[in-house]
């Protein structure tokens, strides 16, 4: 982490990357770091969401809960996914039980990337 918290910070803000971040999911060290540059070219870290939520500047749309880098265990993907989506938790539940048939998500988990609404975020052979 060493090298991503100094000289490839200073190169990524120097190429005009809109935005920095840092996870280190390390146990005993997990820490979350986002940046984003500011119009003098320099980053900031951005004001602190009440919720924990982290909007990314450079993906419209997309965000994360920063809890979710460092819960032990892991969130539940199609839980996540179907929040990420906006969908109500018993959309993941419906694709979970999609899956215990035998009949995997993948039609779902490309619905649900197209309705996020990111540019290219949806693999091919997920729609």
């Amino acid at each position: 982490m060493g090298r991503d918290r100094g000289d490839k910070f200073c190169e990524y803000q120097d190429a005009g990357a809109r935005e920095y971040w840092l996870i280190d999911p390390r146990p005993g060290r997990q820490r979350t770091d986002f940046w984003v540059l500011g119009e003098d070219g320099r980053y900031n870290p951005p004001a602190p969401d009440a919720e924990a939520v982290y909007r990314a500047r450079a993906l419209p749309g997309f965000w994360l809960r920063t809890a979710w880098l460092a819960a032990d265990p892991l969130p539940d993907p199609l839980t996540t996914l179907a929040d990420l989506a906006g969908f109500a938790p018993e959309v993941a539940q419906g694709l979970r039980r999609r899956q215990a048939e035998g009949q995997p998500p993948v039609r779902a988990f490309g619905r649900a990337f197209r309705l996020l609404r990111l540019p290219g975020s949806c693999p091919a052979h997920l729609r």
